[in-house]
């Protein structure tokens, strides 16, 4: 009886497993030049969501004071307005409220009242911040638009 025994041809050339330094660095290099590209994109897509949520809250409280300035011939008194405030107005007299509003606790803004305007303050910087006036409505930059 013979044996045969495998023979191994052995090859000079090495089974490569994994990826190359210079592999990984050019797709690190890739990631990076996409992300430089994408992050201020991403930033400022956030502050146009922050913006969008100041100007929709002050238009809701613009026609609560109206409601108010309909229902009293004035404005709410100054220092009515306020992050996390009910506001409730009494459209008719009644002593009860007809029409109720929270203001919201917002993360980004705080939001005040004066006699004649309603300003929308972005907490930590006074440049991003919003006003609206009673009288007539608009909307702007008070650093803009005084």
């Amino acid at each position: 009886m013979i044996m045969s025994l495998p023979i191994k041809i052995f090859s000079t050339r090495k089974i490569s497993r994994g990826f190359t330094l210079l592999e990984l660095l050019i797709v690190i290099i890739i990631i990076g030049i996409l992300a430089s590209i994408g992050m201020p994109r991403y930033f400022d897509a956030i502050e146009k969501a922050r913006v969008a949520e100041a100007k929709g809250t002050l238009a809701v409280i613009h026609g609560i004071e109206q409601a108010y300035y309909t229902a009293h011939g004035n404005y709410m008194p100054a220092g009515t307005v306020a992050n996390g405030v009910t506001i409730g107005v009494d459209l008719d007299n009644d002593g009860k409220s007809d029409m109720a509003m929270v203001i919201p606790k917002s993360t980004n803004f705080n939001y005040s009242n004066t006699l004649t305007t309603i300003v929308a303050t972005k907490k930590g910087s006074a440049k991003n911040s919003w006003q609206i006036d009673l009288t007539t409505g608009e909307i702007g930059n008070p650093l803009t638009n005084p």
